[in-house]
Protein backbone atom coordinates (compact mmCIF):
# COMPACT_ATOMS: atom_id res chain seq x y z
CA UNK A 1 0.00 0.00 0.00
CA UNK A 2 2.71 2.49 0.99
CA UNK A 3 4.48 1.67 -2.40
CA UNK A 4 1.22 2.53 -4.26
CA UNK A 5 1.08 5.78 -2.62
CA UNK A 6 4.93 6.64 -3.38
CA UNK A 7 3.99 5.82 -6.96
CA UNK A 8 0.58 7.34 -7.09
CA UNK A 9 2.45 10.41 -5.62
CA UNK A 10 4.85 10.12 -8.02
CA UNK A 11 2.78 10.11 -11.26
CA UNK A 12 0.70 13.21 -9.87
CA UNK A 13 4.07 14.56 -9.77
CA UNK A 14 4.88 13.71 -13.11
CA UNK A 15 1.54 15.03 -14.35
CA UNK A 16 1.89 18.32 -12.69
CA UNK A 17 4.97 19.39 -14.06
CA UNK A 18 4.49 18.42 -17.15
CA UNK A 19 1.46 20.64 -17.33
CA UNK A 20 3.54 24.04 -16.44
CA UNK A 21 2.52 26.32 -19.26
CA UNK A 22 5.16 28.16 -20.57
CA UNK A 23 5.56 31.79 -18.61
CA UNK A 24 5.30 34.70 -21.41
CA UNK A 25 8.10 37.39 -21.56
CA UNK A 26 7.25 41.08 -21.40
CA UNK A 27 7.88 40.93 -25.26
CA UNK A 28 5.75 38.40 -26.16
CA UNK A 29 3.10 39.44 -23.83
CA UNK A 30 2.92 42.92 -25.72
CA UNK A 31 3.09 41.50 -29.21
CA UNK A 32 0.15 38.96 -28.18
CA UNK A 33 -1.64 42.46 -27.27
CA UNK A 34 -1.26 44.27 -30.01
CA UNK A 35 -2.73 43.72 -33.49
CA UNK A 36 -0.47 44.82 -36.61
CA UNK A 37 -2.57 47.88 -36.85
CA UNK A 38 -1.90 48.68 -33.44
CA UNK A 39 2.21 48.52 -33.95
CA UNK A 40 1.82 50.34 -37.38
CA UNK A 41 0.09 53.40 -35.41
CA UNK A 42 2.62 53.48 -32.30
CA UNK A 43 5.86 52.64 -34.13
CA UNK A 44 5.90 55.10 -37.15
CA UNK A 45 6.33 57.96 -35.13
CA UNK A 46 9.91 56.50 -34.20
CA UNK A 47 10.50 57.16 -38.15
CA UNK A 48 10.32 61.31 -37.30
CA UNK A 49 13.98 61.42 -36.79
CA UNK A 50 14.02 61.52 -40.64
CA UNK A 51 17.53 59.66 -41.18
CA UNK A 52 17.18 57.46 -38.15
CA UNK A 53 18.78 56.90 -34.49
CA UNK A 54 20.97 54.12 -32.97
CA UNK A 55 20.50 55.16 -29.35
CA UNK A 56 18.10 58.20 -28.55
CA UNK A 57 20.63 60.18 -26.53
CA UNK A 58 21.90 60.70 -30.16
CA UNK A 59 18.81 62.91 -31.25
CA UNK A 60 18.97 66.48 -30.88
CA UNK A 61 17.00 68.61 -28.29
CA UNK A 62 15.21 70.29 -31.16
CA UNK A 63 14.05 67.35 -32.61
CA UNK A 64 12.71 65.62 -29.33
CA UNK A 65 11.22 69.18 -28.71
CA UNK A 66 9.44 69.05 -32.12
CA UNK A 67 8.30 65.09 -31.05
CA UNK A 68 6.56 66.38 -27.93
CA UNK A 69 5.12 69.17 -29.99
CA UNK A 70 3.30 66.69 -32.19
CA UNK A 71 2.02 64.02 -29.80
CA UNK A 72 1.72 66.62 -27.05
CA UNK A 73 -0.91 68.29 -28.18
CA UNK A 74 0.97 71.94 -26.50
CA UNK A 75 -1.23 74.46 -29.27
CA UNK A 76 -4.25 74.31 -27.08
CA UNK A 77 -5.58 77.86 -25.36
CA UNK A 78 -4.69 76.92 -22.42
CA UNK A 79 -0.64 77.18 -23.49
CA UNK A 80 -1.00 80.03 -25.67
CA UNK A 81 -0.88 84.11 -24.05
CA UNK A 82 -2.78 86.61 -25.54
CA UNK A 83 -0.58 89.05 -23.72
CA UNK A 84 2.53 87.94 -25.53
CA UNK A 85 1.32 86.12 -28.30
CA UNK A 86 3.73 82.80 -27.19
CA UNK A 87 2.94 79.68 -26.25
CA UNK A 88 4.32 78.46 -23.12
CA UNK A 89 4.99 74.86 -22.65
CA UNK A 90 6.12 73.43 -19.05
CA UNK A 91 9.31 71.43 -19.58
CA UNK A 92 7.31 68.59 -17.13
CA UNK A 93 4.72 68.28 -19.85
CA UNK A 94 7.57 67.71 -22.85
CA UNK A 95 9.29 65.18 -20.68
CA UNK A 96 5.85 63.52 -19.52
CA UNK A 97 5.38 62.79 -23.48
CA UNK A 98 9.30 62.24 -24.43
CA UNK A 99 8.96 59.70 -21.38
CA UNK A 100 6.04 57.73 -22.97
CA UNK A 101 8.39 56.95 -26.04
CA UNK A 102 12.00 56.61 -24.63
CA UNK A 103 14.17 55.35 -21.60
CA UNK A 104 17.00 57.58 -22.27
CA UNK A 105 17.40 60.66 -24.10
CA UNK A 106 19.09 63.60 -23.89
CA UNK A 107 16.91 67.01 -24.09
CA UNK A 108 18.88 70.00 -23.40
CA UNK A 109 15.80 73.01 -23.89
CA UNK A 110 18.32 75.23 -23.85
CA UNK A 111 19.65 74.57 -27.20
CA UNK A 112 15.91 74.07 -28.94
CA UNK A 113 16.41 76.86 -31.67
CA UNK A 114 12.65 77.35 -32.31
CA UNK A 115 11.91 77.82 -28.36
CA UNK A 116 13.32 80.03 -25.67
CA UNK A 117 14.16 78.04 -22.52
CA UNK A 118 13.13 80.22 -19.47
CA UNK A 119 14.77 78.36 -16.62
CA UNK A 120 13.63 79.82 -13.90
CA UNK A 121 9.99 79.34 -14.87
CA UNK A 122 10.69 75.99 -16.32
CA UNK A 123 8.94 76.71 -19.43
CA UNK A 124 9.71 76.55 -23.33
CA UNK A 125 7.78 79.66 -25.09
CA UNK A 126 7.41 79.97 -28.59
CA UNK A 127 5.45 82.29 -31.16
CA UNK A 128 4.40 79.40 -33.07
CA UNK A 129 3.95 75.59 -32.74
CA UNK A 130 3.35 73.97 -36.36
CA UNK A 131 4.08 70.52 -36.49
CA UNK A 132 3.55 68.23 -39.34
CA UNK A 133 1.75 65.05 -39.18
CA UNK A 134 2.99 62.06 -40.83
CA UNK A 135 4.04 62.41 -44.57
CA UNK A 136 4.77 59.19 -45.50
CA UNK A 137 2.11 55.55 -45.77
CA UNK A 138 3.32 52.64 -43.28
CA UNK A 139 2.91 49.24 -43.54
CA UNK A 140 3.44 46.18 -41.38
CA UNK A 141 6.12 43.52 -42.22
CA UNK A 142 6.92 41.72 -39.06
CA UNK A 143 7.77 42.61 -35.12
CA UNK A 144 9.39 39.37 -32.98
CA UNK A 145 10.66 39.47 -30.01
CA UNK A 146 14.67 39.82 -30.07
CA UNK A 147 15.16 39.04 -26.24
CA UNK A 148 12.62 38.67 -22.89
CA UNK A 149 12.03 42.39 -22.74
CA UNK A 150 12.98 43.61 -26.67
CA UNK A 151 11.32 43.93 -29.55
CA UNK A 152 12.22 44.49 -33.25
CA UNK A 153 9.83 46.00 -36.01
CA UNK A 154 9.88 46.26 -39.43
CA UNK A 155 7.29 47.96 -41.31
CA UNK A 156 7.47 49.42 -44.69
CA UNK A 157 7.37 53.95 -45.45
CA UNK A 158 5.83 54.77 -48.99
CA UNK A 159 6.40 58.32 -50.15
CA UNK A 160 5.18 59.88 -52.99
CA UNK A 161 7.82 62.15 -53.97
CA UNK A 162 5.77 63.67 -57.04
CA UNK A 163 3.12 62.12 -59.46
CA UNK A 164 6.15 59.85 -60.97
CA UNK A 165 8.38 59.01 -57.95
CA UNK A 166 7.49 56.80 -54.83
CA UNK A 167 10.17 56.46 -52.27
CA UNK A 168 9.83 52.85 -50.20
CA UNK A 169 11.95 52.51 -47.07
CA UNK A 170 12.38 49.86 -44.63
CA UNK A 171 12.19 50.99 -41.54
CA UNK A 172 13.98 48.84 -38.34
CA UNK A 173 12.71 49.71 -35.38
CA UNK A 174 13.79 48.32 -31.87
CA UNK A 175 12.07 48.93 -28.43
CA UNK A 176 12.09 48.07 -24.96
CA UNK A 177 8.86 46.89 -23.15
CA UNK A 178 8.44 48.58 -19.94
CA UNK A 179 5.39 48.14 -18.13
CA UNK A 180 4.04 47.27 -21.43
CA UNK A 181 4.37 49.75 -23.07
CA UNK A 182 7.39 50.11 -26.04
CA UNK A 183 9.89 52.43 -25.46
CA UNK A 184 11.94 53.00 -28.64
CA UNK A 185 15.69 52.38 -28.53
CA UNK A 186 16.80 52.47 -32.24
CA UNK A 187 15.32 53.38 -35.26
CA UNK A 188 17.19 52.56 -39.10
CA UNK A 189 16.21 53.20 -42.12
CA UNK A 190 17.15 51.15 -45.76
CA UNK A 191 15.60 53.16 -48.76
CA UNK A 192 14.98 50.64 -51.46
Amino acid sequence: MKRLCIISLTLLLLTLTSCQTHEQTAAEIYLANHSEQDIVDYFYKADLFGGGFDNPKDISSDDLFYFAGLYGQFDTEENYNDHDKQYHISIVSVYDILDQYFIDYNLEPENCWFAEYNSEKQELTTPTLSFDSQLADYYFVSAEPSDKVNIKVHLLSSFDYDENTTICSDIYITAQIVNNQAKFTSCLHQVQ
